[in-house]
């Protein structure tokens, strides 16, 4: 049996559809926005560099990678899960219990588009906005 991961399933389909919507989002003010598979394959491996980098920077080893997302809906949730899983383990946080979930689960770092106090509660934590 082949064993495939998500993010290697989505590099495939980018590397044979490039041009093909892979996500489309809906701001909720009336616009509605698009990537295709080929931009979100640039936009994750641009993510996965910038993190790797700021992982180095907090001197987080390799083996001891999870990245949590706390952040809301947008059309650059996927690139930035993808990205995560390019460089670690994704931990899905969900927002009414974020802290302790991150604690628990052992997240070194976490993605946000809002990070609030949520920064100042976690202070030896690596942050992506």
């Amino acid at each position: 049996t082949m064993c495939s991961t998500l993010h290697s399933l989505f590099l495939a389909s980018a590397s044979r559809h490039a041009a093909r919507p892979a996500v489309i989002f809906d701001d909720g003010d009336g616009h509605i926005l698009a990537a295709s598979y080929g931009e979100v394959q640039a936009m994750a491996e641009t993510f996965a560099t910038r993190l790797k980098l700021i992982l180095e920077e907090k001197k987080i080893p390799s083996t001891k990678i999870r990245v949590g997302i706390h952040a809301t809906e947008s059309e650059q949730l996927i690139p930035a899960v993808l990205g995560i899983l390019l460089v670690g383990a994704y931990v899905p946080l969900r927002t009414e219990d974020t802290l302790m979930q991150a604690v628990r689960t052992g997240a070194r770092c976490l993605v946000s588009n809002n990070p609030g106090s949520l920064a100042e509660a976690l202070p030896n934590t690596a942050w992506v906005h």
